[in-house]
C-alpha cells in the first residue's frame, strides 16, 4: 500500500500541514475543566454559568440553549431559597421532585422533558466536564441499596485491577443490573438467599436472544457472583457453580463487498458538501486500512501523523498499539475533511458530529452511514452491510491477492493468528484450491 503520497503533497505549497498543527496546538478546554471539577465543590451560580458556556462551546443553536437557561435558572433559584450555595447531585434530585410536584405539571410534557435533561447535562457537567449524548433510553430501575453498592464494586474493580474500558465496564454493569431486576422481583432480598438457580432462570428468559448476547448475560453475572464473593458478601464460591450451557455459534459468515459496491458507493457520497467530505473519509478508513469502528469514532487529530505518513492509534478492543501507511486516497480525503469541513471546536477527535453538540460519533452512528449510501447507490436494504464487513472486504482482498495471514494480522492488529483465520472462510478462491474432486476420489475406493 502506498504511504508517502499525502506527505509529499502537504509540502507543495498546499499549507494543510500549517493548519493541522495549528489546530492540534489549541488547548483541550474540557480537560482542564475537567480537573477543576473535581478539585473543588461549585457553587450552583459557577455550575450553571459554566453548562450554559459549555452549550455554546459545542454549538447549540440559541433557541435550545434558551430552553435549557430555563429550568436552570429555575434550578439556581430553588438553590437560593434553601440556602444551599454549593451544587449536590442530591439538590439536583431535590429540584427534579419539586419540579415535577409543581413548577412543571402535566400537560406541559415538553418542559418536563426539558428540565429533566438540563438538570442531567448539569450533573454530568460538573463531574466531568462534559457531558454524554443520549438517545431515547429505557430509564434503569432503582434497584435496593446493597444491590446497589455491588454494581459500584464492580465497575471499581474492572478500572483498578482488570483493566476494563468504560465501553466494557458499561455493558456489564447494565447487565448486571437486568439480572438484578430479574432477582430482586423473583424475591431476592440479600446476598444470602441468592441461589444458581436465579442465574439459571434468567438465562431461559432471554432464550430469543443471539448466543453472543446470552454469552455477555452469563459472563455478566458470573463476575457479580465472583466479586461478590471476593468483598465477602457470599460466603461460597457460587461462581463455580454456575451453569455452563453451550451456546451454538449463529455466526453468519460476513458479507464481502463486491468492487460495484464499493465504486457505487463511494460515488453517492456527496463530497461537496461538509458531511459527505467526513462521509467519504470514513469509509476509506475502513475499506482501505481496515479498521474497526471504535476506533475509527474514537480516532484523534494526535493519532495522525503526517510527517510520517501514517496513523497510529491504541486499539479499543485490544489495548495494544497499531500503526498503519496512510495511503494517498486516504490521506487525501482526511485533508479535505479537516481542511473544509471539520467544525473549529476543542474537541481532538478527528470525526464530529454534524448537528450539535459536536461531540464525537458512534458505532452505531457509522453503521447508519455505511447503509444510507449503499442504499442512495441503489443497493437493498440488508443486514450484515456495516462498518465491519468493509474490514472483512479489506481482508478477503488481501488473501486473494496472495498476502500471507500472518501480513493480513498485523495490519489488521489482531493478537493472535487464529483470529485472523476465521476470515479464510471468506476466500472461495483458496477453499476451492483445497478442495476435493469427487472422482479421483472414487478411483481410492
Amino acid at each position: 500500500m502506498p504511504g508517502h503520497g499525502l506527505s509529499t503533497s502537504l509540502h507543495k505549497g498546499t499549507g494543510v500541514a500549517n493548519i493541522l498543527l495549528a489546530m492540534w496546538a489549541e488547548p483541550f478546554l474540557f480537560e482542564e475543566e475537567f480537573v477543576m471539577s473535581r478539585s473543588a465543590p461549585k457553587t450552583v451560580g459557577r455550575a450553571v454559568a459554566d453548562v450554559v458556556k459549555h452549550f455554546q462551546e459545542v454549538q447549540y443553536s440559541p433557541v435550545t440553549i434558551e430552553h435549557l437557561r430555563t429550568p436552570l435558572n429555575k434550578f439556581a433559584a430553588f438553590a437560593r431559597a434553601k440556602n444551599a450555595r454549593y451544587f449536590s447531585s442530591g439538590l439536583a434530585k431535590d429540584f427534579l421532585k419539586h419540579a415535577r410536584r409543581g413548577v412543571y405539571k402535566s400537560p406541559h410534557i415538553k418542559t418536563w422533558h426539558n428540565c429533566r435533561v438540563a438538570i442531567r447535562i448539569l450533573t454530568e457537567h460538573v463531574s466531568t466536564g462534559s457531558h454524554r449524548i443520549r438517545g431515547r433510553q429505557k430509564e434503569l430501575p432503582d434497584l435496593p441499596r446493597f444491590m446497589e453498592r455491588a454494581i459500584v464494586q464492580i465497575a471499581q474493580q474492572g478500572r483498578g485491577h482488570l483493566g476494563w474500558s468504560e465501553n466494557y465496564i458499561h455493558n456489564q454493569t447494565l447487565w448486571i443490573r437486568r439480572f438484578l431486576e430479574f432477582a430482586h422481583k423473583g424475591g431476592l432480598r440479600n446476598w444470602k438467599s441468592l441461589k444458581i438457580a436465579d442465574v439459571s432462570t434468567w438465562l431461559i428468559t432471554l432464550e430469543s436472544h443471539a448466543a453472543s448476547t446470552r454469552r455477555c448475560a452469563l459472563t455478566a453475572a458470573r463476575h457479580l457472583i465472583k466479586t461478590l464473593f471476593l468483598y465477602g458478601d457470599l460466603d461460597r464460591p457460587l461462581h463455580d457453580g454456575l451453569p455452563m450451557p453451550r451456546f451454538p455459534d449463529d455466526r453468519r459468515l460476513p458479507h464481502i463487498w463486491t468492487q460495484r459496491e464499493i465504486d457505487l458507493t463511494l460515488a453517492a457520497i456527496d463530497r461537496r458538501e461538509s458531511l459527505g467530505k467526513r462521509d467519504y473519509a470514513i469509509i476509506l478508513l475502513a475499506l482501505r486500512l481496515g479498521l474497526r469502528s471504535s476506533d475509527i469514532w474514537s480516532l484523534r487529530l494526535d493519532s495522525l501523523l503526517w510527517d510520517k505518513a501514517c496513523v497510529a492509534i491504541i486499539q479499543k478492543k485490544t489495548k495494544c498499539p497499531l500503526r498503519l501507511p496512510i495511503p494517498d486516497d486516504v490521506g487525501d480525503a482526511l485533508a479535505d475533511y479537516l481542511r473544509h469541513a471539520r467544525p473549529h471546536v476543542a474537541r481532538r477527535e478527528v470525526f464530529l458530529r454534524a448537528v450539535s453538540p459536536l461531540g464525537p460519533l458512534t458505532s452505531t452512528a457509522l453503521n447508519h452511514t455505511v447503509r444510507k449510501y449503499r442504499h442512495r447507490a441503489g443497493f437493498p436494504a440488508m443486514s450484515g452491510y456495516g462498518m465491519h464487513s468493509l474490514r472483512h472486504t479489506m481482508a478477503t482482498r488481501l488473501m486473494e491477492n496472495g498476502v500471507p495471514p500472518e501480513t493480513i494480522a498485523g495490519l489488521l492488529g489482531h493478537v493472535k493468528i487464529d483470529t485472523t483465520r476465521r476470515y479464510l472462510r471468506t476466500d472461495l478462491v483458496s477453499l476451492r484450491s483445497v478442495g476435493l474432486d469427487p472422482d479421483e476420489e472414487a478411483c481410492h475406493v
